[in-house]
């Protein structure tokens, strides 16, 4: 019995298991903010 409780039980590591996840509308909002500030700013303080 043992056994079956142990198989059960979930393994606890650091790791991080990717691509399972959705990504979400605020991330997406977020990402876009933010190149659209980097790229502001890389126009502005552009010196040829």
């Amino acid at each position: 019995m043992s056994e079956n409780k142990n198989e059960d039980m979930l393994e606890t590591t650091t790791e991080i298991k990717q691509g399972h996840a959705g990504i979400g509308k605020f991330n997406i909002a977020v990402q876009i903010v933010l190149t659209i500030v980097c790229i502001v700013y890389l126009i502005l303080h552009f010196k040829p």
